[in-house]
């Protein structure tokens, strides 16, 4: 959607759930406001869509290819705004 007003674009719901492909570990921040140690997985989010994202996990040892993460939302610095990150079902870090 470069170039189009995102007030004008359509909204699509989404499961709310990524495939994750794999994952690392960054302990050095990339970018500013990025928070260190911080687990970053690359995620399917539809077929042929991937995108990188913030894991939120306990364990990353729990983390497996394929395994389904759900989107959760959570408060961000700025006003009015949530971050998105993914995390595993709570069964499987009790």
């Amino acid at each position: 959607m470069c170039g189009t007003c995102l007030a004008n674009s359509p909204i699509e719901p989404h499961s709310g759930v990524g495939i994750l492909k794999g994952f690392i570990r960054l302990n050095l921040p990339l970018t500013t406001g990025l928070q260190t140690p911080v687990l970053i997985g690359e995620l399917e989010l539809a077929p042929g869509i991937t995108r990188q994202a913030v894991l939120d996990v306990i364990d990353p040892n729990l983390l497996y290819p394929d395994q389904a993460l759900q989107a959760i939302g959570v408060p961000s610095n700025e006003p009015d705004h949530y971050d998105c990150v993914f995390r595993t079902s709570n069964k499987e870090e009790s």
